[in-house]
């Protein structure tokens, strides 16, 4: 498909240029030279999206949201955090829309 907007083109020079590095023991991630503290809500969801393959996130995000509501919530928290671009509604870089409610997580390494 054709990338009309470059919004492809901008996910993958972030993901080369500035991957999501998990820092487990730091609780936190480094997105390019910059760290972010995460933590409550928005570290568990993190921990599960990399540990819970794609087309399940959604039965355990909502494991441990309670309500579609905060699983969305808690996905824009998430979102928030670590997005170079919140601002560009849709376009994520890392936090991506799987399909069905279910998301993945992409552009990351794990220090």
């Amino acid at each position: 498909s054709l990338d009309s907007d470059g919004s492809l083109l901008r996910r993958r020079l972030y993901h080369r240029l500035a991957p999501l590095i998990i820092e487990p023991d730091s609780s936190g991630v480094r997105r390019g030279s910059r760290y972010i503290r995460l933590s409550g809500q928005p570290l568990r969801v993190l921990e599960l999206l990399l540990r819970v393959k794609s087309d399940e996130t959604r039965t355990a995000l909502l494991a441990i949201t309670g309500t579609e509501n905060n699983m969305y919530r808690q996905i824009k928290n998430l979102r928030d955090a670590i997005e170079p671009l919140p601002h560009h509604a849709g376009e994520w870089v890392y936090v991506c829309n799987a399909g069905n409610g279910n998301y993945v997580v992409e552009g990351t390494t794990v220090s």
